[in-house]
């Protein structure tokens, strides 16, 4: 059982045009795994498959937050150079910035 992402086709076309034009790095936030699922939330990987506590990689995965997924998103299609990019690990998801 697979959680559903919503991804919205025109922000992504919108971000697309943008990452064209950026000359500094685009920071994408993420916290640890480990985190949203002490949060309560339901954490898949790229194939879609749940992720829980007993996988035993849980420390070493990350998980866009909900305000950079179609960012990320339009970046996987831009082929962009990964050097542009900066992940940014965050410790917490009380801020407003840090919604799922």
């Amino acid at each position: 059982m697979a959680q559903n992402i919503r991804l919205d086709s025109g922000l992504i076309g919108k971000f697309l045009c943008a990452l064209m034009c950026r000359e500094e790095k685009i920071v994408i936030h993420v916290i640890r795994a480990s985190l949203a699922l002490s949060y309560g939330q339901i954490v898949v990987d790229e194939n879609g498959d749940i992720i829980t506590i007993l996988d035993p990689d849980l420390e070493k995965k990350l998980v866009v937050t909900r305000n950079d997924l179609n960012l990320w998103y339009a970046l996987l299609q831009s082929g962009i150079n990964d050097q542009m990019i900066e992940i940014e690990i965050l410790n917490s998801i009380s801020n407003k910035h840090l919604q799922f």
